[in-house]
């Protein structure tokens, strides 16, 4: 199984955790700030997959969420490489995928790239924003999931937690321990 495909695996998983307590750290290098009102799932493996739900909504039968997958990255593996594999696993993974963005962007001061698309779980149409960057030898990868209909309406918040994401200075992490 390839990096890419792993990472898919484990963000599939994130949305199977139930949610448990509030919590801002995806590993002890970084951080992200979490909406009001969401909650927090927990650890999945070996990566790092946090899953921060969306409050629940009358009538709504999926939980909008953003995921987190932090992995250690392949020593070979550039970005530009990793990116275009990526959208390919989308699109060949993802049951009638339809690729809408695809776009460098930046994350965390750090250069990234972000995908827009949409497809099928099950039998439910979805829409997915997915986002990721290399920092300090790890891919972080960020995941917006919502259902076609209710996509917009938690978008904001959605790209308000991804775009939350800093990394600590490694120096300064040593100091206070």
């Amino acid at each position: 199984m390839n990096k890419s495909t792993h990472l898919t695996i484990l963000s599939a998983l994130a949305l199977l955790v139930p949610a448990v307590l509030f919590a801002s750290e995806i590993d002890s290098m970084s951080r992200i700030d979490v909406p009001a009102g969401w909650q927090t799932a927990e650890r999945i493996g070996s990566s790092v997959a946090l899953a921060y739900r969306a409050p629940a909504v009358a009538g709504d039968h999926f939980e909008e969420n953003v995921n987190w997958v932090v992995s250690p990255l392949e020593a070979e593996t550039g970005f530009e490489e990793y990116s275009r594999r990526a959208v390919a696993e989308v699109l060949g993974g993802v049951p009638d995928a339809r690729l809408l963005e695809s776009a460098p962007d930046t994350l965390a001061g750090d250069p990234a790239y972000r995908i827009v698309f949409t497809g099928r779980l099950g039998a439910r149409p979805m829409k997915w924003l997915q986002t990721w960057t290399f920092h300090d030898g790890k891919i972080y990868v960020a995941t917006y999931s919502a259902d076609v209909a209710d996509y917009e309406s938690r978008l904001a918040d959605a790209n308000e937690a991804i775009r939350s994401l800093r990394f600590r200075d490694p120096v300064n992490q040593r100091r206070t321990k």
